[in-house]
Formats: C-alpha cells, structure tokens, sequence
C-alpha cells in the first residue's frame, strides 16, 4: 500500500516539471547521480582498452641498475672496517672523501651492518644529500668546518704567541685583573 502511494505521487510530480525539464530547466544534480556518471564513463573506458598479458613471475624480476661509485666505495671500505674476510683478501679500494671518512669512522657494528646490506645508490644519495639524507639511523654525513686559525696564537706566522695586533706576550694575572677576579679574594668589587 505504501509502495502504491509513493508510485502515485512520484508520476504527479514527474506530470507537473515535465513542461519545465522540456524547455531547459533541471534541478541541479545530485553527487550520487554525478558520481553514477563518472563511473559508468570510467567503465566504458575500461571495457575499450586491450587487456595486456600477465608478466612472467616464475623467475626474478630485474633490477634496475644504477651507477654509484661513491656507494660501492663505502660498502667496500665498510666491509674491512667489518674486517669482512673477503673484502680483506681484495686490494685496498680508493680513499674516502675526509668527510665520508669521519661519518663511517663514528659508526658502530651495528650501523657499518646495516650499510653494507643496503644498495650502493641507496648510499651515495644519503651521503650526497647531507642533512636531507633519507637514512636517518646512519647519521647524517656533513662537511667539517676546517677550525679557524687564530692570528698570533701558534699559528706558524711569525708573532710568536702574541695576542692581536702588534700586542705583547698575553699575561693570565693581567687578565684576570682586569676583569675584577683576585684569585685570592674571589670576586671584586669596583
């Protein structure tokens, strides 16, 4: 009965916005009914393209193959770091950049483990990248600061150990004097 009632209202309504869907006028359209479309075009695009043949799983897939010298110079000096028996019967690979060289130098077991059993790309791209490296857990290889040499302290020019420009030997009591420190006395007051 309810069915009957629902199917009678909806032909008076079709009946009376008939004339008004024929000159132009929709409600607007619904997300399921534009949804419906999308999908029924998406399958008939489907239903055109020719299937392609399964591949082949029986044997491996291939790899692809990247060139990182870099990376297979770290695993190399890695593994004898590792004191890797067959990396130690191999002649001694190439020197390391000396920021290369520190960042595999603070590494434990565990890390120098783990970085041989990674791809060689995979370690010349964290390496190459600096702090945006993708390996966290190795640590991050960045260049030093060369340390800044101090004119007239023992840097091999010919002051000696003078402090400053054109200044005499430095005095640690003449220092602390001025500052307002007695060693004795503790601080002083002014």
């Amino acid at each position: 009965m309810y069915q009957l009632i629902v199917s009678i209202i909806q032909a008076i309504l079709a009946a009376l916005f008939a004339p008004l869907r024929w000159l132009g006028w929709q409600p607007a359209p619904r997300a399921a009914d534009v949804a419906a479309a999308a999908l029924s075009e998406v399958r008939e695009q489907d239903r055109q393209v020719e299937p392609q043949p399964a591949p082949d799983l029986d044997g491996p897939l291939p790899l692809p193959q990247f060139h990182a010298p870099l990376g297979h110079m770290i695993k190399d000096h890695a593994k004898r770091m590792l004191r890797d028996e067959y990396a130690l019967s191999q002649p001694a690979p190439d020197p390391l950049p000396t920021d290369v060289d520190r960042w595999l130098l603070r590494m434990d077991d565990a890390q120098l483990r783990h970085l041989v059993r990674l791809p060689a790309w995979m370690i010349q791209e964290h390496v190459l990248t600096g702090a945006k490296g993708s390996l966290h857990s190795l640590g991050y290889c960045l260049p030093q600061p060369a340390p800044a040499r101090i004119q007239g302290y023992g840097g091999g020019d010919d002051k000696g150990g003078r402090g400053g420009k054109g200044g005499g030997p430095v005095n640690l009591q003449q220092v602390l004097d001025q500052l307002g420190y007695a060693p004795a006395a503790g601080p002083r007051m002014r």
